[in-house]
């Protein structure tokens, strides 16, 4: 009678091991969905933000270009205007390197959670073969192999 025990014993470790493993998988792809979620986010306000740049930069040249004919016509008025759009295009350049480093700094925080993720699965890795080694240590036991 004590062996049907220790089975009994064992089949409740293994179905804590199982419960440990698949509560791990479920964190993980918890994890990876929400990695995407911040990828997305991320990507959709720099193509807005370069939407909005391009838009500029379009205005832009097209004041320049009639900078250039007013000027022929010697309007004082776009001299100044011109002088304000420069100001303005600045502007926009120093957001443009703002969000280049932004971007930089979420693709590092994305390798290095990544990395992080990857050690993780590692661990996980580990656990489990050390987990099957066992139940194949107790099974030859059982059989009397061992």
């Amino acid at each position: 009678m004590p062996p049907r025990a220790k089975r009994t014993q064992q089949s409740a470790d293994y179905d804590s091991d199982i419960d440990g493993i698949f509560q791990a998988q479920q964190r993980i792809r918890e994890l990876k969905k929400e990695q995407n979620g911040e990828i997305q986010k991320v990507v959709g306000e720099t193509e807005a933000q370069l939407e909005k740049l391009q838009n500029r930069i379009l205005t832009t040249m097209d004041e320049k270009h009639k900078q250039r004919h007013d000027r022929s016509c010697g309007s004082w008025h776009q001299q100044l205007t011109a002088q304000y759009s420069a100001k303005n295009h600045a502007t926009d350049i120093a957001k443009l390197a703002e969000s280049v480093e932004r971007r930089a700094e979420i693709e590092r925080e994305i390798i290095r959670f990544t990395k992080a993720m990857s050690s993780k699965m590692h661990e996980l890795e580990t656990m489990m073969l050390e987990a099957y080694d066992h139940r194949v240590k107790t099974a030859k036991e059982c059989i009397g192999h061992g």
